[in-house]
């Protein structure tokens, strides 16, 4: 298995007095470790401090992965909650991203007692904007979705 992340610097040039930043368009698509499932997600996404992934799935076949990277230049802690379809918190997991670190893990693994929920949904909160995805799937590798985050609102669960 490979992992890593992709980052892409796009140089500023002059048009007369005015600096312009071209426009980049595109997406990444990866696939299952057999290469039948696989999903693709835009090549920008835009960094955010509380956003939440609208699908949980875990067990009876499907697991839910959550990844996320500090683009900042210092570390940065943050907060992922699981929250049952009524809205029920289900558990948490704290912890912090060094600058240019990442995290990608199973859900069920930041917080166990998500292990074998099916419906919800995940919740995270941190200092300073993090760039961050989920994926979920089936335990056979022949589907494979990508989940962008949705922007959320303090005081909304």
């Amino acid at each position: 298995m490979t992992t890593g992340y992709v980052r892409i610097e796009v140089e500023p040039y002059l048009i007369g007095p005015y600096p312009v930043v071209p426009l980049l368009t595109g997406s990444l698509r990866f696939s299952s470790a057999d290469g039948y499932g696989s999903a693709a997600l835009p090549l920008l996404i835009p960094p955010a401090s509380e956003f939440i992934f609208s699908h949980v799935a875990q067990g009876q076949g499907y697991f839910t992965g959550v990844a996320m990277m500090n683009p900042n230049p210092e570390p940065v802690a943050f907060t992922l909650e699981v929250f049952k379809n009524d809205g029920t918190l289900v558990g948490s997991y704290t912890d912090s991203l060094q600058p240019g670190e990442k995290i990608s893990k199973l859900l069920y693994q930041l917080v166990p007692a998500s292990g074998r929920q099916l419906g919800g949904y995940t919740r995270v909160r941190s200092e300073l904007p993090l760039v961050s995805f989920s994926l979920f799937g089936t335990d056979d590798g022949l589907s494979l979705s990508a989940i962008l985050p949705q922007k959320s609102f303090s005081g909304l669960q």
